[in-house]
């Protein structure tokens, strides 16, 4: 694992973020997909090995009868790891 990686790791980490493993519909593991529940929504950061990151947040609207259905889309950014990250964290002052 690189230096960058293991510290993105960790930062996520103290942060709340907790890792699923993001599969694709047939059946190949692309990478992590990292949440957390925050302020009535849900957040995500998705890191690729291309380096670039999908990060959101969505309405906290869960059912465990309905795992795939959620709430409305409120933001969602791509870029680099560290820019999502930093954008996340900056939205609730944690950075």
């Amino acid at each position: 694992m690189s230096t960058l990686a293991g510290e993105l790791g960790h930062h996520l980490w103290n942060h709340g973020f907790r890792p699923l493993p993001d599969v694709a519909d047939d059946g190949r593991l692309l990478g992590v997909r990292l949440w957390r529940p925050h302020k009535g929504y849900v957040e995500f950061i998705a890191p690729r090995s291309s380096g670039v990151t999908t990060a959101g947040r969505v309405v906290a609207d869960f059912s465990f009868r309905n795992p795939f259905r959620h709430g409305p889309v409120v933001d969602v950014r791509r870029g680099g790891a560290l820019d999502s990250l930093y954008w996340l964290l900056s939205e609730d002052g944690s950075c």
